[in-house]
């Protein structure tokens, strides 16, 4: 009845459909998703919708071959009526079996227009097809035949009479997609080989050196990969995408100083890059400089960027009430609603999550390094001792504390004398008309010196409880929190949170299990806590003797998962931490019986220099490199890589 006070007729036209499908009428749906695409033929949300009313739509399995022969036939129609939309072409190889004859035909139509016209991101417009390793076999053979036929005929095979010859960066093309192609099955030997055949070809194209960089950062050479993206962005120094890029790359590689240095060429004022990104609420940059810090162990530093993203978020959601009354002004109500749903939101986005952990994993490591396990409480000390130790030991604790105090107001003082500093320096380039802001703690040490640790830790750990409670990194970092507090019932809420989200037989989570049922020590006044944690245990337990039970569910979980990584890693841990007397160096240092990435090792070199012998990491690094000669985790400092 109102419908001709309605503006926007393509979210009409979306609600009707839906509705109508809902409702099981399907025609009726059907006929309104056929003007959809017409409006916009490429948008795959209409197509999808479309599929699923006329019944072939291909949601994650295989369609049967009648629903196959209806897709052709139906979509060959809509490739008559819209012959330049490539979403057409494209949902052709998603639908159609590799076996069949016409994914070969397909797959070629789709491939030859991007390969002459030198399309980068074709490779990643396939990638939903990747899935299926019968279809990527095809694509192998195809482009190898591209190759092969383009670099002695400079034609495609199967010339038709009137096909005029490929110009000569076709076959540049092919290789950049063939480089990209090995670098997907982790053949990452003929992906360098393919993309530098192509740079030898054509040494000017950018996106040539950009690929090179991705396959050098996922051999695990952050460094080499970090300079060949910076390379790319000296050939076009006024391409904002590649500067991102090679800022990403060099926080990567944990080179902050130059990061902050490349993206300061985009920012309005050099001189205060810093402020200038959080101006413009930057949270990539500001993730990517606290997890580099977090990894040179700067947690004050790291703690600032962290904080920072903390505040856009908060101004994010006060902002939204300037919103309401301009909505309802100019009544668009459509994008008043979507501002409601995303401010309800907005505490769930992924930067917010991923800060909020990463402030916890910062307070966190900054209690483990302060903790002494072995210390024992002073009082209970000073009891022990007789009158003449006790008049030593505070005498002794009298100095420490006044060297303390001395040291604290030398560091003062420095900090004072670096004001001063900074206080002349703004002023003489105030002169000169330019604007200096002054940091007055660049280290970040207010944020957690004299601090609780583990309450700033809950404190914000509280934050992902509440926003993000469907995410299991947040129970799994929960845990270690309450684990460090003796809040025993509150940690085994977290596991059992964790259960839901993904498994028992997690790894961490099945090391949570372990730990927090090793560790605890049940004494007379905490009954009701013993009596809730047995009843409410993930797994069975047999009370009378818990050491032993949980030997024997880690060695069960151990063979159980015999080829996963992360399974033996957590197995081992769990053994050395049961104290079973095995062989854990031996488990990890065996690799011959799994298919085990660069990554994989380096998680069991990080915990063999724990627990191992110099000359056991020395040696299993040695065999490492041998196995991923490309990969930096695995040299010896002085043994710096460079292969090209």
């Amino acid at each position: 009845v109102k419908e001709k006070y309605i503006t926007d007729k393509t979210s009409l036209l979306e609600k009707k459909a839906n509705s109508l499908f809902l409702l099981n009428r399907l025609d009726e749906a059907k006929e309104i998703y056929e003007e959809l695409i017409r409006k916009n033929p490429e948008n795959h949300d209409y197509h999808r919708e479309y599929q699923k009313t006329a019944g072939i739509y291909n949601d994650g399995g295989e369609l049967n071959e009648e629903q196959v022969n209806t897709f052709i036939e139906t979509y060959e129609d809509f490739n008559e009526k819209y012959p330049r939309c490539n979403t057409v072409k494209k949902l052709f190889l998603d639908a159609i079996p590799a076996d069949n004859d016409k994914f070969r035909e397909k797959l070629e139509i789709y491939l030859r227009p991007g390969l002459t016209k030198g399309v980068p991101s074709l490779f990643k417009t396939l990638k939903s097809i990747y899935k299926d390793e019968a279809k990527v076999k095809v694509i192998g053979e195809i482009i190898d035949g591209y190759i092969s036929s383009l670099s002695s005929t400079n034609y495609y095979p199967t010339k038709e009479e009137d096909e005029l010859q490929e110009p000569p960066s076709t076959i540049f093309w092919c290789k950049y997609f063939l480089a990209q192609h090995k670098t997907f099955l982790n053949d990452f030997g003929g992906a360098l080989q393919a993309i530098n055949e192509a740079i030898d070809h054509t040494p000017t194209v950018i996106e040539a050196y950009c690929v090179k960089a991705e396959i050098y950062k996922k051999v695990g050479d952050l460094q080499k990969a970090s300079d060949l993206i910076n390379y790319a962005r000296s050939l076009d120094l006024a391409d904002r995408y590649l500067n991102t890029k090679g800022t990403r790359y060099l926080l990567r590689a944990d080179n902050v100083e130059e990061a902050q240095k490349v993206v300061a060429l985009f920012a309005r004022d050099s001189e205060n890059s810093q402020t200038n990104l959080y101006d413009m609420q930057c949270v990539w940059y500001e993730h990517e400089e606290a997890e580099s810090l977090m990894r040179r162990k700067q947690y004050g530093r790291a703690l600032k960027k962290l904080f920072d993203t903390k505040d856009h978020f908060q101004v994010i959601f006060e902002d939204q009430i300037d919103f309401h009354f301009w909505c309802l002004r100019k009544n668009a109500l459509s994008a008043y609603i979507s501002l409601l749903k995303l401010e309800d939101e907005i505490h769930s986005h992924k930067y917010y999550f991923m800060a909020m952990n990463d402030i916890v994993k910062c307070y966190l490591d900054l209690y483990d390094e302060s903790y002494d396990p072995n210390s024992v409480d002073e009082e209970t000390l000073l009891a022990s001792m007789n009158p003449s130790q006790k008049k030593k030991y505070l005498k002794k604790k009298r100095r420490e504390k006044l060297k303390e105090e001395e040291e604290e107001k030398k560091r003062k003082e420095e900090l004072r004398k670096e004001k001063e500093r900074q206080e002349k320096e703004r002023v003489r380039l105030a002169r000169l008309g330019i604007r200096k802001v002054i940091d007055p703690d660049p280290e970040g040490y207010s944020l957690y010196k004299g601090k609780n640790l583990l309450e700033e830790a809950t404190k914000y750990l509280r934050l992902n409880e509440k926003h993000n409670a469907d995410k299991l990194e947040t129970h799994l970092i929960g845990f270690e929190v309450y684990f460090r507090k003796k809040k025993y019932l509150l940690a085994l809420r977290s596991i059992k949170r964790s259960i839901k989200l993904a498994s028992v037989d997690h790894p961490q989570i099945h090391q949570n299990i372990i730990r927090l049922y090793n560790n605890y020590k049940p004494c007379e006044e905490d009954s009701l806590i013993k009596d809730i944690l047995f009843s409410e245990a993930p797994i069975e337990l047999d009370q009378s003797n818990v050491k032993e039970f949980l030997i024997a569910k880690n060695n069960s979980f151990y063979e159980k998962y015999p080829n996963d990584n992360e399974s033996i890693i957590a197995a081992c841990k769990m053994m050395d931490l049961l104290d079973t007397k095995q062989d854990t160096s031996s488990i990890l240092t065996t690799i011959d019986n799994g298919n085990f990435t660069h990554h994989d090792i380096h998680q069991r070199v990080l915990y063999l220099q724990n627990i191992a012998d110099s000359k056991i990491v020395k040696d299993f690094k040695t065999v490492a490199k041998n196995k991923f000669p490309l990969c930096t985790f695995f040299d010896e400092p002085n043994n710096n890589n460079n292969n090209n």
